[in-house]
C-alpha cells in the first residue's frame, strides 16, 4: 500500500461516492462495530 495512503472512499454499488472512512478509525474501534453515515 502507498506511504500517504490513509482514508479509503466509500462507495455505492453504482460507483457513487458516499464519503471517506478514515484507516485510522476502523483500525482503533472495536472490530465489531459497524460502519454508519
Amino acid at each position: 500500500m502507498p506511504e500517504n495512503t490513509d482514508k479509503l472512499f466509500v462507495t455505492t454499488r453504482n460507483k457513487l461516492l458516499l464519503g471517506e472512512l478514515e484507516l485510522q478509525t476502523i483500525l482503533l474501534n472495536d472490530a465489531q462495530k459497524r460502519v454508519g453515515r
